[in-house]
């Protein structure tokens, strides 16, 4: 019955939603733990921290501290280079090299697009603090525009998406 209960209290009072980041804090978890919310049943609430998937008890739940987390807006570009002599391996070489701002996660390359004029990939990092977001734009654009044949373009917008 317990478990019911919280479940209804979860849902009716709203302390978090599915797809928000949170921190959970407290004694039953010898610590902290954190992860995406991506379900909130009447039973348990499932975290996700990468590949794996946590399961909290709700009753557990209601007796910890909720921390919600933001993260702040992520730059995210598309680039478009030539068909041939650019793999993504090498355009996220090329950022680890020139980005100096902290950042969340390494820099994510991915495979858009693909026509007779090039490759577009996608390329997005999100900076570890809010206010470091235009500084790394600066260095994922300059990033990209290095070493790059006259004809490759760079395109996109650097700001919130996600």
């Amino acid at each position: 019955m317990g478990g019911i209960f919280a479940g209804i209290v979860l849902q009716s009072t709203r302390p978090f939603r599915v797809g928000e980041r949170v921190r959970l804090v407290g004694g039953a978890l010898a610590g902290s733990l954190e992860g995406t919310v991506t379900s909130l049943g009447l039973f348990y609430t499932t975290l996700s921290q990468g590949a794996d998937r946590l399961m909290v008890p709700n009753n557990v739940l209601l007796s910890l501290v909720v921390v919600p987390l933001r993260e702040p807006d992520k730059v995210d570009v598309r680039a478009r280079f030539p068909g041939e002599g650019t793999s993504p391996k090498q355009v996220e070489e090329r950022l680890l090299r020139a980005i100096t701002v902290p950042t969340r996660y390494k820099p994510s390359v991915a495979v858009e697009e693909v026509d007779p004029e090039g490759v577009v990939f996608r390329v997005t990092a999100t900076p570890l603090r809010t206010e470091d977001g235009s500084q790394l734009a600066e260095e994922v654009l300059g990033a990209l525009r290095r070493e790059q044949p006259a004809e490759a373009a760079v395109g996109g917008a650097a700001g919130a998406s996600g």
